[in-house]
């Protein structure tokens, strides 16, 4: 019995913690995708329901070494053209090239660029 209760109490707190971090995915926040060679940054635009409009935006890139550096995002910079994705019940949202990008913690992203 106690092994139920134990279960069904993680499944709520689950469901909770996925619910919080959706809520986190509004307008202007950044998200990022670390999957590729270099990260790409996003700009959420707009939001409707489960629905967001994603703007790919540029990188700034400071170079620590000969092939070190570190990334930010650069919002003046415009990639492409707006497009429109759902958001996953647990805060992440696919890229076009079936990536997941997550939302930026505003850390500074540092690079191999050899890789």
């Amino acid at each position: 019995m106690k092994t139920q209760e134990t279960n069904k109490k993680a499944e709520e707190e689950e469901r909770i913690k996925k619910a919080k971090a959706k809520e986190l995915v509004v307008e202007g926040v950044i998200f990022v995708c670390k999957k590729l060679v270099y990260p790409h940054f996003y700009k959420i635009l707009s939001r409707k329901n489960n629905f967001v409009i994603v703007q790919e935006i540029g990188t700034t890139t400071e170079w620590i070494a000969r092939n070190d550096s570190k990334r930010l995002p650069n919002e003046k910079e415009i990639i492409g053209k707006p497009f429109r994705k759902m958001i996953s019940e647990d805060g992440y949202i696919k890229t076009n090239n079936n990536f997941w990008m997550t939302l930026w913690n505003k850390e500074v992203i540092e690079c191999n660029d050899l890789d």
